[in-house]
């Protein structure tokens, strides 16, 4: 029996270029079946200040679907095959090296106005039946039309905004004509929406003050600590992961992508958790939590299912620095002409300190052992 040799047909992506969106797909198709197609056999190329993480692989046969997700900054998203040898068809490994797939071109910068001035005719005072003005944005957009714009009249003008034509993909210039009547005649601009980049982001305006809506609450464990955002369940939708001081859990909120969240599911860590960071730990693709427990001196990893639950913790023993605030008493390390010492007496306002000591660095009594 012939057995052919698989090899990689393409790795094409399924966004399209450029893209403001913060999770993006390849397509990886094989010239045959293949198995053992998994998160290991790729590799992101990034440019500088671009993140972004490999969260899934989906498919079977000669077709997968890889998602990455978690995108920031702006500037190029490359992905490429690595035939590390595990890909095979019937046993017969997948041929040739490294295989470059498509790259995607990241923008997150918004386009904004920077000026409307008036072309013609040159002179504010005029009599001109027609006026037209520039319109300039920062970067080239597209939906430019006279729905975008509105005329700033006084006294007893008159006017018709009648055309925008494209100068270059950022200058448009705004005719008004049929204009009547005394008084002044300006041209602002509407924000309706409509005008974006070719990423697909809209007009913002520069340097505007912060606005935000009013803050919607969410029930966590008490008292919450610390909170990550990441995409727990692979949906693409940021959710929340929160650690919970007294109640020795971490709470695990998915998002529902307009900015609200379900109720909590909780799963327990060691004591006193105050810290915590997603990542996939265990290489499979598939998000973990890391979290830092203060009174337990530990670190949990609870390994991810890809579908918002988790495996039991894995607690890793740690040692708590001198220098990192504990809970319980405080005292101060004395040094002596008889070498380094434990004071049990914390120091106070207006006690003072014996000419014969001085402070080293204060410690939490507790974990100070006589010998």
């Amino acid at each position: 029996m012939l057995l052919t040799v698989p090899t990689v047909t393409s790795v094409n992506l399924v966004t399209t270029v450029p893209t403001n969106e913060t999770t993006v797909s390849w397509t990886a198709t094989f010239s045959q079946a293949v198995t053992g197609v998994d998160p290991t056999d790729f590799q992101l190329a990034e440019a500088t200040g671009v993140g972004a993480t490999l969260t899934q692989v989906t498919g079977s046969g000669a077709v997968y679907t890889v998602t990455v997700s978690g995108i920031t900054g702006n500037g190029t998203l490359g992905l490429n095959l690595i035939n590390d040898g595990t890909i095979n068809s019937s046993g017969t490994a997948l041929s040739g090296g490294t295989f470059n797939g498509q790259v995607e071109t990241l923008d997150h910068v918004s386009p904004y106005v920077v000026s409307i001035n008036r072309k013609s005719p040159a002179s504010s005072t005029r009599n001109a039946s027609t006026v037209r003005f520039t319109a300039t944005f920062s970067q080239p957009v597209t939906g430019v039309d006279p729905t975008d714009f509105s005329l700033a009249r006084t006294g007893t003008i008159g006017a018709t905004l009648t055309q925008v034509t494209p100068v270059s993909a950022s200058v448009y210039t705004v005719s008004v004509s049929r204009i009547t009547g005394a008084g002044t005649l300006g041209l602002n601009l509407i924000d309706t929406g409509r005008i974006h980049d070719l990423a697909g982001n809209t007009l913002v305006t520069p340097n505007a003050p912060a606005n935000f809506t009013n803050q919607a609450t969410f029930a966590t464990g008490t008292p919450p600590t610390s909170v990550v955002t990441g995409d727990v369940n692979g949906d693409g939708i940021s959710d929340l992961v929160v650690t919970n001081y007294n109640s020795n859990t971490v709470s695990v909120m998915l998002g529902n992508g307009n900015g609200t969240f379900q109720p909590q599911t909780t799963f327990a860590t060691g004591i006193g958790a105050v810290s915590v960071t997603v990542g996939d730990v265990n290489g499979d693709g598939k998000p973990d939590l890391v979290v830092a427990n203060e009174d337990s001196n530990t670190v949990s990893v609870l390994l991810g299912n890809g579908n918002d639950t988790f495996a039991a913790q894995h607690n890793k023993p740690g040692q708590r620095p001198v220098n990192q605030p504990p809970q319980g008493s405080w005292g101060f390390v004395l040094f002596k002409p008889s070498g380094p010492s434990a004071n049990s007496d914390t120091l106070t306002p207006g006690r003072d300190l014996p000419a014969s000591e001085s402070i080293v660095s204060k410690v939490d009594l507790s974990l100070l052992t006589s010998k």
